[in-house]
């Protein structure tokens, strides 16, 4: 039981962070908002998706911090692969644009089912963008080339 409650007052005491940390980034101070980034980070390397997922966006927008595809795709994908349903469609986004940094050696073809995995996901919970990008030729060709189980 006293676990339970431990790790009860853990998780209150994250999104009481995460929710200051919000609020310092609407605040109109440099200082603050990156002290607020900061405060995200730690939270993110802690586990909470959905600071992942801030920091995710801000390193994909260079908001406070240094502009960077390879470390917004790596947040965004520690907030998916905890199922935060929000980082779904950027992720997807990222890897269908290539130019990461893990994806140098990955074949074109896995780049993009993995890109289509994420936007499915995506559109399984209403993103219109990722059902649009769904829609567009570059699907139906991949999965053509899978059928036929070979990559370029």
């Amino acid at each position: 039981m006293h676990q339970i409650t431990q790790g009860t007052a853990t998780a209150h005491a994250m999104q009481q962070q995460f929710n200051r940390a919000a609020r310092m980034l609407g605040g109109s101070a440099p200082q603050e908002q990156a002290e607020a980034l900061a405060s995200l980070q730690q939270l993110a390397r802690q586990g909470m998706a959905k600071a992942a997922y801030n920091v995710g966006v801000a390193h994909l927008r260079g908001f406070h911090v240094e502009q960077s595809r390879d470390q917004a795709s790596a947040y965004l994908r520690m907030a998916a692969e905890q199922r935060y349903h929000r980082a779904y469609y950027p992720l997807g986004e990222l890897l269908r644009e290539g130019g990461l940094t893990e994806c140098e050696e990955m074949p074109q073809d896995l780049r993009l089912y993995l890109s289509a995995k994420w936007m499915w996901r995506a559109a399984c919970q209403g993103e219109a963008r990722a059902v649009k990008a769904l829609g567009q030729s570059w699907v139906p060709t991949l999965f053509q080339t899978l059928d036929k189980g070979y990559f370029r």
